[in-house]
């Protein structure tokens, strides 16, 4: 039931030839700004900066429990059942705090840190 999609330019192509199979996208945002969108075949393909700019900026933060469910993490039981976990949103902050915290990695201002390429 998705009725978006982000698409990166260089994918353009690909969603063009799927696009109808999805009969409940809605909008395509592309990502981009106006002086780069492509010719394309997509119906009700905006680039990104004016789909933004079609909010009037008139938005309440909805009120809620911190321990409501915010995200999920789903397995396809490639090794038994299928299992799920929700994070609810206190979990998703204090899992953050911890991961920045010195102790979780052993990182801190304090070391001499040598150069480390990333891996992805």
């Amino acid at each position: 039931g998705d009725r978006a999609i982000f698409v990166d330019l260089i994918f353009v192509p690909i969603l063009e030839k799927i696009a109808g199979a999805v009969r409940s996208l809605r909008r395509v945002i592309m990502l981009t700004d106006r002086a780069h969108m492509p010719q394309t075949s997509l119906t009700n393909a905006v680039a990104y900066e004016e789909w933004l700019a079609e909010a009037d900026g008139d938005f309440a933060w909805k009120t809620f429990d911190e321990n409501t469910a915010a995200g999920m993490c789903y397995t396809s039981g490639t090794t038994g059942d299928p299992k799920g976990v929700l994070y609810s949103h206190r979990s998703n902050v204090l899992h953050a705090m911890i991961a920045a915290m010195p102790d979780a990695m052993g990182l801190s201002s304090r070391d001499v840190i040598l150069p480390v390429v990333p891996m992805f």
